[in-house]
């Protein structure tokens, strides 16, 4: 289980379901729908903080720094690649797969 509160940002992850929850927008998907979880290099600048869609990738970014963050990839749903920002990358990668 892992589990990062913050003002803004929240990721919770246990009982076969990753939450994530950006003020006032959040995305629940279950554990068996992740086709692959990686630990993503530092977001670039311009992608900003907060929350970024990228519709032409499918991917949607819950991002409040600019360190290293997390990919998970969905095997289905509209949202295909999810980007989050967690205080400790490897644990969550670890935690989730």
């Amino acid at each position: 289980m892992y589990r990062q509160k913050g003002r803004l940002l929240s990721v919770l992850s246990g009982r076969n379901r990753v939450t994530v929850r950006f003020w006032p927008f959040s995305l629940s998907f279950k554990t068996s729908e992740i086709e692959d979880v990686r630990v993503l290099g530092k977001i670039p600048w311009y992608v900003g903080w907060g929350l970024r869609i990228n519709p032409f990738k499918k991917r949607v970014y819950f991002v409040t720094n600019h360190k290293n963050c997390v990919l998970i990839k969905k095997r289905n749903g509209f949202w295909k690649e999810v980007v989050v920002s967690v205080r400790d990358p490897e644990k969550f990668v670890s935690e989730v797969s």
